[in-house]
């Protein structure tokens, strides 16, 4: 019995639909695509991503693809062991606000701050036959901080040394003071070699540290196992006996630079016509900073720390008369 037999209207028949294209389009990629539950990342470094099947099917298409290179430097992607050292210019604060009113202060701060690898240790050669490319020297700056690093190797060290103590004798010269610290460690330190600059690891916090709650006074000082190596550098080269004339123990514990080493007797000797001008302009800029922070007791008695050391550098030798007066001992 048919439904107009019982009285029923007959069933409309509904037209079948056409899938639109763009329907029909993303039901074929559905179906053709596997599943993401289906699917693992199959990638390495430098090469295109890729999809696994996880139970051996192959997938029909290609779900992406990525053309990404890395260029970047081999041996600038990893943390390295190196020597690595935080300095912090003091006092940058002031020289920015008079930047504002004098065009010298900004040439002052370009100078201080225009630090290169290719500038800095020449005068090695004098101790000993050495070549400057093993230390590979990496320096930057970023607004009042200077960090430079090399490789852990004794002339690693002593161009590190070097250019620290010859930067801060410099600064020192042109009244800037600084304070910083010395350390061996991993860290990731990209400087030139056509890499955007980048530093960070464990080395570099724990140079930071010593700078900015170990130093304390205007001195660049050295982590434990930097003073084990000079201890054990100096045995093996006429090199390594003659770089330690740059650290001094200090008597509050610290080793660090002996930022007047050369004007000792018998000390690090680096004797040149200007070196005499230079004692004054060091005495005169400390005379300066004395002056400067006569009402700020915190300070001054870092002054006169620093102060001290250089009328000990002077009292045995030729620049005697440059004693700084008017010390407590």
């Amino acid at each position: 019995m048919t439904r107009m037999d019982r009285g029923m209207p007959p069933t409309k028949t509904k037209p079948k639909e056409l899938a639109s294209p763009t329907t029909k389009s993303r039901s074929s990629l559905r179906n053709k695509s596997l599943k993401s539950k289906d699917l693992k990342p199959n990638h390495s470094r430098a090469s295109n991503f890729s999809f696994v099947p996880l139970d051996g099917d192959e997938p029909e298409e290609v779900v992406a693809e990525n053309t990404f290179e890395d260029d970047t430097p081999k041996g600038l992607n990893d943390y390295e062991e190196r020597y690595i050292a935080f300095v912090d210019i003091l006092g940058f604060k002031n020289l920015i606000q008079n930047s504002k009113n004098d065009p010298k202060v900004v040439g002052q701060l370009i100078s201080a701050l225009d630090l290169s690898p290719q500038s800095s240790p020449t005068v090695l050669h004098e101790v000993g036959d050495v070549d400057e490319s093993e230390a590979d020297l990496r320096v930057h700056t970023f607004s009042d901080f200077v960090v430079a690093s090399t490789k852990p190797n004794h002339i690693g060290l002593a161009v590190l040394s070097y250019m620290i103590w010859s930067q801060s004798v410099n600064w020192l010269s042109n009244s800037l003071l600084c304070r910083g610290g010395i350390t061996k460690g991993l860290v990731l330190h990209r400087a030139g070699n056509g890499a955007p600059p980048m530093v960070f690891g464990p080395a570099f916090v724990e140079a930071y540290q010593l700078e900015s709650t170990v130093a304390d006074y205007p001195r660049v000082i050295f982590s434990r196992s930097v003073r084990e190596d000079w201890v054990l550098y100096s045995r093996e080269s006429k090199l390594g006996e003659k770089l330690p004339l740059l650290v001094e123990k200090c008597s509050d514990g610290p080793s660090c630079i002996d930022l007047f080493c050369h004007v000792k007797v018998n000390g690090f000797n680096l004797v040149n016509e200007d070196q005499p001008e230079e004692f004054k302009q060091m005495r005169a800029a400390l005379e300066r900073h004395l002056n400067e922070t006569a009402e700020n007791p915190g300070h001054h008695r870092k002054i006169q720390w620093l102060a001290r050391k250089f009328n000990a550098a002077v009292l045995h030798s030729k620049s005697g008369d440059l004693r700084i007066s008017d010390l407590d001992n």
